[in-house]
C-alpha cells in the first residue's frame, strides 16, 4: 500500500504492528492485552535467547516397545486402535497370509462374527509357522463372515486343527510391559557409564546410555522369588544400591553390580538383632589389611558396623568398621590399616540404640537420601508383613552410612504434632536442613545431620502446600513445586532462611493450570534441565501425565505446552543422564519405555505404535505458535489488508508450514496458505525468507497470526500485520 507523508481528514492512514522477538507465552490475559514478545499460545515450541520461536526436537525412542511375551501393545479404548466390544466367540474356519498386501491376514469364520470395523478382537489357537498371529488385534471387517488384520511376517501358513476362534479381547495378552518406576544408575567405577533402570511388571531393565543416541547393553534384573509389581513405586540409587520403595510392602534392593547376581533382594524385615558383644577368645586374624573375625552365629550382614571395645592387636579401641564380607554364619571380615596378627582376642560391639532397640527399614512409599542416610515417611512398620501405623506426619531416618538400621527413638520425628495435615515430601536444600512439604503447609527442619532429637522445626507457611511430591525442584535460590493453585516457589533469603512467594509462578498460564485433572495431579513429575523447569501433568480427563509445561528461567516465562500426536505417551519420570560427556534429558513413559528428548536432532517423534503392534512409528511434532492480538493502537474496527511473516529453516531440513490470520469481531480465520502454496516450494535448509500475503481488507477489531509447521523445524523470527481504520472521519459542513 502507498504511504504518504501526511493524510487528510478523509484519508485512510496505513497502520501496522508486529513482533520481532518471542520470549514467553501468556494464556491468562486476553490476547490483545499481551505485551510485545508474548505469544498467546506456544505448542511444542522453544524460545531461545535470540528471540526466535522454533518447534521442539523430536523424541527418540531408545528402548523399543517393552512388550510382554514379545507380541505387542494393547491400549484400552484408544482412538488409534478403536474401541473394544464384548463379542461371542466364533470359530475360525480358514486363515490366509498375503505377503503381497504388506502383511495382511485374511480370516474366515464359520458363522457371522458381528465384529465392528476398526475394533479390537482376540484371536486364539490359530496354528502358525513363523510369526504368532494370536492375541488382541485391530480388525478390518470385509464381510459378515470375513475380516483382516495386519501382521508383519515372512511367508506364512496357518492351521485350524486346535479349534481357533475370534472373540472378546483378553486382558494380559499382547500387552506392553507396564512401567511403574525408574531411576538413573551411575557406575562409580566408570566415569562414562550411566544407566536408566526401568521397573516393569515382572522385572527391571537397565539401559546403558551412550553418545551414539542408542540405548545399549539392556540388562534384565530379576525380582525376589518371581515377585511382581502392579502399582507405582519410587526408585532411588544410594549407598551404591538401587532401592525400590513399594509403599506398604517391604522394599527391594540391588547392589548395582552388573558382573554379579542380577537380582533384587528384599531388605531385612522382622525382628532386628539388637546390641551384641563379641568376646570369643583368639577371634581375630589380620592379613594384608583384611580382618577376619570368628564368632559363632554372629548374625551380622555386609554393611553392618562393629566397634572395637578392647584389643591386644593393632586395632584401635573405639574405632568403627563396616563389615565387608560374610563368609559364613561363624565369621565376617572388614578392612583396617593394621599389622598382620593371628589368633588375637578382640572385644567387639554392635551399635546400641537410644531406646528400645533398632529396627530394619520400614516399608515406605518413597525415600530421600540426605546427609549420608535415608529419610523415609514413617507410615508402616518394618515387619515381614508391614502394618499401617495410622500416622501420616512422621518421618524416620536411618543411621549415618547405614542404609538398613533405623532407631525409632533417636531418629524418628513428628513434623506437625498431629494437626490436620500430612507429609507429602522431603527435600534437601543445604547441608544441615530439610524442607518438609505437607499437603497444606511447608516447614524447615534444621539440624538434621545428627540425632533427630536435636532437630528444630520452623513453619514456613500454612497458606499453601505441595500437591505432587515429584514436582519439587530447586533452581538457584528458588524451590519450585505444584500446589492446588498452580506452581509456587520458596526462595532463599540467606543460607538458612527462606520465604514463600505470594504470587504463583504459573500465574501467566492459569488457564492451562485450571485444566489439570486435580484427581490425579499428585502423580505430576518434574525436572530441571537446560535452564528450564519441565512439569508433566494430566490435562483435562487424562489420568496420566499427558502434557508437559515448560518454564524458561532465562526468558523468565512459560515457554510451551508439549504434547505428542499419540494418546499413549504418558510421562512417568524425567531423568537427566550422561551419554558420553554430555548430560541429556530422558523421559520414561508408562507404556513406551525410554525416550531421549534433548539434543536428538530429530524433526519427528519416534513413538511406540498404539495399533496393537510392537513397532515404532514416526509422528509429526504437533507444534504451533499463536501471536498476541494486534489492534494497531486503536479501539476502532480495522480493515486488515496485509501480513508479513519472517521464517528461517533449520540447518538439518527444509521447511513448510501453514500461515493463518485469526480475526476477532468479526470472528473469522483467513488461511493464507502454506509456504509451498505461497512460494511454490519448500523453504530450503538454512535459508530465511519474508512471506507477504494479502488478507483481503477483512473487517475486524483485532488480528493474530498463527504459524503451524508441517515439515522440519522452521524458526518464526518476526511477524507484521497491516491495516487501516475502518471508520472514515466525518467532516462537518458549515
Amino acid at each position: 500500500m502507498a504511504r504518504f507523508s501526511n493524510y487528510g481528514g478523509l484519508d485512510d492512514a496505513a497502520l501496522a504492528d508486529g513482533d520481532v522477538a518471542f520470549v514467553r507465552m501468556n494464556t491468562r490475559l486476553r490476547a490483545d492485552q499481551l505485551q510485545p514478545g508474548e505469544l498467546a499460545l506456544s505448542e511444542n515450541g522453544r524460545m531461545e535467547t535470540n528471540g526466535e520461536w522454533q518447534p521442539r526436537e523430536g523424541y527418540d525412542n531408545l528402548s523399543g516397545a517393552l512388550t510382554q511375551d514379545g507380541v505387542g501393545v494393547f491400549i484400552l479404548a484408544e482412538a488409534a486402535a478403536g474401541a473394544w466390544y464384548v463379542y461371542a466367540d466364533v470359530a475360525i474356519s480358514a486363515a490366509d497370509y498375503d505377503t503381497t498386501a504388506a502383511g495382511v491376514v485374511y480370516v474366515q469364520t464359520s458363522g457371522a462374527h458381528e465384529l465392528v470395523d476398526g475394533s479390537v478382537a482376540n484371536i486364539e489357537n490359530l496354528g502358525f509357522a513363523n510369526t504368532d498371529p494370536n492375541g488382541n488385534r485391530v480388525v478390518t471387517v470385509t464381510s459378515s463372515t470375513e475380516f483382516t488384520f495386519a501382521l508383519t511376517s515372512t511367508s506364512e501358513s496357518y492351521t485350524t486343527g486346535s479349534s481357533p476362534q475370534v472373540g472378546t479381547i483378553k486382558i494380559g495378552q499382547n500387552t506392553l510391559r507396564e512401567v511403574y518406576g525408574s531411576c538413573v544408575l551411575s557406575d562409580p567405577n566408570d566415569s562414562n557409564a550411566e544407566y536408566v533402570v526401568i521397573v516393569t511388571t515382572d522385572k527391571a531393565i537397565a539401559y546403558k546410555l551412550n553418545a551414539a543416541d542408542v540405548a545399549v547393553s539392556a540388562v534384565d534384573i530379576d525380582y525376589p522369588g518371581g515377585g511382581s509389581i502392579v502399582s507405582d513405586v519410587d526408585v532411588k540409587q544410594a549407598f551404591d544400591y538401587v532401592t525400590i520403595f513399594r509403599n506398604s510392602a517391604t522394599a527391594w534392593e540391588w547392589d548395582g553390580d552388573f558382573s554379579g547376581g542380577l537380582a533384587f533382594v528384599a531388605v531385612s524385615s522382622g525382628s532386628k538383632t539388637q546390641h551384641v558383644i563379641y568376646t570369643a577368645a583368639t577371634n581375630t586374624t589380620i592379613s594384608a589389611g583384611v580382618v577376619t573375625v570368628s564368632e559363632t552365629s554372629h548374625g551380622r550382614s555386609v554393611g553392618d558396623k562393629v566397634t572395637v571395645v578392647a584389643t591386644a592387636s593393632g586395632l584401635t579401641a573405639g574405632s568403627e568398621y563396616e563389615i565387608a564380607t560374610v563368609p559364613g554364619a561363624n565369621s565376617f571380615t572388614f578392612y583396617a590399616d593394621a599389622d598382620d596378627v593371628s589368633a588375637q582376642h578382640v572385644v567387639y560391639s554392635t551399635k546400641a540404640s537410644l531406646g528400645g532397640g533398632y529396627i530394619n527399614m520400614p516399608a515406605a512409599p518413597w525415600g530421600v537420601y540426605h546427609q549420608r542416610r535415608w529419610w523415609l515417611p514413617y507410615f508402616y512398620t518394618d515387619a515381614g508383613s508391614p502394618a499401617d501405623r495410622g500416622v501420616r506426619d512422621e518421618i524416620i531416618a536411618s543411621d549415618i552410612l547405614d542404609r538398613g538400621t533405623f532407631d525409632p527413638i533417636g531418629n524418628q520425628y513428628r513434623i506437625t504434632a498431629g494437626i490436620a495435615d500430612f507429609t507429602v515430601a522431603l527435600h534437601p536444600f543445604n547441608d544441615d536442613n530439610l524442607l518438609a512439604f505437607n499437603r497444606n503447609s511447608i516447614h524447615v527442619l534444621k539440624g538434621v545431620s545428627g540425632s533427630l532429637a536435636d532437630v528444630t522445626t520452623v513453619a514456613l507457611t500454612d497458606a499453601v502446600g505441595c500437591a505432587a511430591r515429584k514436582s519439587i525442584q530447586q533452581y538457584g535460590e528458588k524451590v519450585l513445586f505444584l500446589s492446588d493453585n498452580g506452581v509456587y516457589s520458596v526462595s532463599f533469603i540467606d543460607e538458612y532462611n527462606l520465604r514463600g512467594d505470594e504470587m504463583p509462578l504459573s500465574e501467566s498460564i492459569n488457564t492451562l493450570i485450571d485444566r489439570i485433572n486435580k484427581s490425579y495431579f499428585a502423580g505430576a513429575v518434574s525436572v530441571i534441565h537446560d535452564n528450564r523447569y519441565y512439569l508433566a501433568v494430566p490435562l483435562d480427563d487424562s489420568v496420566e501425565n499427558n502434557a508437559i509445561l515448560i518454564y524458561n528461567f532465562l526468558n523468565q516465562g512459560w515457554e510451551s505446552i508439549d504434547t505428542t500426536g499419540a494418546n499413549n505417551f504418558n510421562v512417568l519420570n524425567f531423568h537427566v543422564g550422561r551419554s558420553g560427556q554430555y548430560n541429556n534429558l530422558y523421559v520414561v513413559t508408562t507404556n513406551g519405555g525410554l525416550y531421549r528428548v534433548s539434543d536428538t536432532g530429530r524433526i519427528t517423534d519416534e513413538l511406540v505404535n498404539s495399533d496393537g503392534s510392537s513397532t515404532l512409528v514416526e509422528i509429526d511434532v504437533p507444534s504451533a505458535a499463536t501471536t498476541r492480538r494486534y489492534i494497531l493502537g486503536t479501539m476502532e474496527n480495522k480493515k486488515w489488508n496485509r501480513a508479513e511473516v519472517h521464517i528461517e529453516s533449520a540447518d538439518n531440513s527444509a521447511s513448510d508450514g501453514a500461515i493463518s490470520v485469526i480475526l476477532e469481531n468479526t470472528d473469522a480465520t483467513v488461511e493464507l496458505g502454506t509456504l509451498v502454496d505461497i512460494d511454490g516450494a519448500e523453504l530450503p535448509t538454512s535459508e530465511a525468507k519474508i512471506y507477504r500475503q494479502r488478507i483481503g481488507n477483512k473487517r475486524a477489531y483485532g488480528a493474530q497470526i498463527k504459524f503451524t509447521p508441517s515439515l522440519g523445524r522452521p524458526s518464526l523470527r518476526a511477524v507484521r500485520l497491516q491495516g487501516m481504520a475502518a471508520q472514515r472521519q466525518q467532516q462537518t459542513l458549515s
